[in-house]
C-alpha cells in the first residue's frame, strides 16, 4: 500500500507489526483466519448519491493511511469460501453473471481519466491523448479515501475501493458531462486493491487486513451484489486474472506468497489450484502483478525487496518463477519502495514504479523466454509514483504521484519503450490511483 514519504522511512519489523494492527482496526477485522467469518454487512448507502462538484471545491481531509504492513503470520489456507452477511444492497437490477463472452467491445466516446485521492475525492479529468495533457473537469466526494479503482471494459462504470472505509462503490460514468453518479456500495474488509474479470461481470477485492479475497457479482445496471470470500495469505495486496479469464492470482505481501485459484466465470466462484500457494523467497514482498497480453508470462513488483520477478504460466494455471532482478536505479542508495508493474499492450516492454527514487524502470521483454532486460529509468516529475495506467492505444502512460499530488503523462516510444514526460497535472489531494477509459 502507499507509504507516506518521510525522511526516515526505512521499514522495520516493529513498524510493520504496528501497521498490521492499525490496518486490522481500520477494516474492523481481526488478524485471525483460523475459522471462516462473514464479510461485513453490505449496504446500499441510505444517504442520497453524492453530486459531482466543480473542480475548484475542496474535500474532507482524512488521516494518512499507515505504511505497507508486510511481515505477519504464515500463509493461510485458500480453500474455504465465506458467504457475505444476509444484509444486501437494494437491487436496482439483476445479477448478469453469465451473459456476454470474451472479448468485450469498448463503447466509443470521450476520453477521460480518473484519479483517487487520499481525501476521499475522485477527480475526473479530460484526457487529451494528442497532446498528452489532463484537464480537471469535476470532483466527487466518494468516501474516506479513494484508495484504488477499476474501470469496466465498456467504459460505462467506475468502481472505487476504500481501504479506510472498508467498502467498494459503483458509479456510472457520464462521458459527455465528465461526471460520476453513485449506483450503490458493498462492504468489503479493507480493500487495498480491486480489479475486474475480463468480461466485467465480477469484481475481485484484496482485503489487506482481512487476509482474504472477495468476489462480488456485478449487476446488469453496474451495481454490486454481495459475494463470497476466500482466505489467502497475510496482507494480500492485489489480484490479477489471466488473459483466458480462468485463473486468479493474489499477491500476499506479508507471507511472501502468491495464492493460485481457478475461476468459474459463470458462477463467480474460486477454487484452490494445485498447488494452492506458490511460496517465494523470504522478505520478497510481492505487491502487484501483471500478465503479458499474449504470451504465458507473469510479472510481480516486489515491495519489500524492491525487485521485479518473471514467472511462466502453465496450462493448468500455475506459476513458476523464472528470475528476479532489481528495479531500483543503479547507484541509488536511499529509501525507495517498488509499487506497481505494468506490461505494455504491445507486450514488448514492462514498467515498474519506484516510490522514493521517483522513477519508472523500463524493461525490454524477451518474447521467447519472458525475461526482462533493463533499458533505463524515467523520472516521474512527481514525488512517490504510486499507481500507473495506460491509455487504450498504449501510446501514453499515466503515473499518479502521491507526494507530488500530481499525475504525470508520458509518451511511450513504441520501438524502444522509452518514456518521455509530456505534462504534469496537479490536484488538491495525494494521488493514490489513476485509471483511464477504454476507447
Amino acid at each position: 500500500m502507499c507509504k507516506t514519504p518521510t525522511a526516515d522511512a526505512t521499514p522495520t519489523l516493529m513498524v510493520r507489526g504496528l501497521c498490521v494492527a492499525a490496518m486490522a482496526l481500520a477494516c474492523g477485522c481481526s488478524g485471525s483466519m483460523s475459522s471462516p467469518a462473514p464479510d461485513p454487512a453490505a449496504t446500499d448507502d441510505a444517504t442520497p448519491a453524492p453530486k459531482a462538484r466543480d473542480a475548484g471545491t475542496g474535500g474532507t481531509t482524512v488521516a494518512t493511511m499507515p505504511p505497507d504492513a508486510a511481515v505477519a503470520a504464515a500463509d493461510r489456507p485458500a480453500q474455504t469460501p465465506v458467504a457475505s452477511d444476509a444484509a444486501t444492497t437494494t437491487p436496482t437490477g439483476t445479477s448478469d453473471a453469465s451473459s456476454s463472452d470474451l472479448p468485450v467491445t469498448p463503447v466509443m466516446g470521450s476520453t477521460l481519466a480518473f484519479v483517487g485521492g487520499d481525501d476521499g475525492n475522485v477527480f475526473v479529468f479530460a484526457f487529451d491523448t494528442t497532446n498528452c495533457t489532463l484537464t480537471q473537469k469535476s470532483m466527487l466526494l466518494a468516501v474516506k479515501d479513494a484508495w484504488y479503482g477499476a474501470v469496466d471494459p465498456t467504459g460505462q462504470r467506475l468502481y472505487i475501493g476504500s481501504l479506510a472505509g472498508s467498502k467498494v462503490l459503483a458509479y456510472t460514468i457520464d462521458r459527455t458531462a465528465a461526471t460520476l453518479t453513485l449506483i450503490n456500495s458493498v462492504a468489503v474488509g479493507g480493500p487495498a486493491h480491486i480489479s475486474l474479470d475480463r468480461r466485467g461481470k465480477f469484481l475481485f477485492a484484496a482485503g489487506f487486513g482481512a487476509g482474504r479475497v472477495t468476489v462480488l457479482p456485478i449487476r446488469a445496471d453496474g451495481g454490486l451484489d454481495p459475494g463470497m470470500s476466500w482466505p489467502v495469505g497475510s496482507s494480500p495486496h492485489s489480484t490479477a486474472i489471466d488473459p483466458s479469464n480462468k485463473y486468479l492470482f493474489v499477491q500476499n505481501m506479508g507471507s511472501d506468497a502468491i495464492s493460485q485459484f481457478t475461476f468459474d466465470q459463470q458462477a463467480g466462484s474460486l477454487a484452490a489450484n494445485t498447488p494452492a500457494t506458490l511460496m517465494l523467497a523470504a522478505k520478497i514482498g510481492p505487491r502487484n502483478g501483471a500478465f503479458h497480453p499474449t504470451l504465458p508470462y507473469y510479472y510481480t513488483a516486489n515491495e519489500i525487496s524492491n525487485t521485479v520477478s518473471t514467472y511462466s504460466l502453465a496450462g493448468n494455471g500455475t506459476l513458476t518463477v523464472i528470475e528476479t532482478q532489481t528495479a531500483v536505479p543503479p547507484g541509488f542508495a536511499s529509501t525507495t519502495y517498488v509499487a506497481e508493474v505494468h506490461v505494455a499492450p504491445s507486450g514488448k516492454f514492462a514498467y515498474v514504479s519506484n516510490r522514493g527514487a521517483d522513477t519508472i524502470a523500463v524493461f525490454g521483454i524477451d518474447q521467447a523466454t519472458g525475461k526482462l532486460t533493463p533499458l533505463g529509468q524515467a523520472a516521474t516529475g512527481g514525488n512517490f509514483p504510486q499507481s500507473q495506467n495506460w491509455d487504450a492505444t498504449g501510446q501514453h502512460l499515466l503515473s499518479a504521484n502521491v507526494g507530488g499530488k500530481s499525475v504525470t503523462c508520458f509518451a511511450v516510444d513504441q520501438a524502444t519503450g522509452a518514456l518521455t514526460k509530456k505534462s504534469v497535472a496537479t490536484l488538491s489531494a495525494k494521488a493514490l490511483w489513476v485509471g483511464v477509459l477504454p476507447r
